[in-house]
């Protein structure tokens, strides 16, 4: 998350909603650890990682639904490529967005 935590305050400072793919645990060689996150800003734009490639694509899908309004969703993603490259992990799909205060 500390990849990310600049870009995540400069959205929520400019009142944006985010969605944030966040790996919540892992099991074998996962290539990221828990607290690892992707950002997708409110223009589409992705920032940070959550498999270094393997399934990015999958939880910018997630972490986008989740900003445009989906309901939070835990998804359990595997990998088995080859024994080098085995792992399973729980990814968490959210969004994150501010209430405009009234002045």
């Amino acid at each position: 998350m500390r990849d990310v935590i600049t870009d995540l305050a400069r959205w929520w400072d400019a009142g944006d909603t985010v969605g944030i793919g966040t790996v919540v645990g892992t099991w074998k060689s996962s290539p990221r650890q828990p607290g690892a996150a992707m950002l997708v800003g409110p223009d589409g734009t992705a920032v940070g990682s959550v498999s270094g490639g393997c399934v990015e694509g999958a939880v910018y899908e997630l972490a986008e639904t989740a900003r445009d309004g989906g309901v939070p969703v835990l998804q359990l993603q595997a990998v088995f490529a080859c024994t080098a490259c085995e792992w399973i992990r729980s990814v968490a799909g959210e969004a994150w967005r501010q209430s405009r205060r009234k002045r």
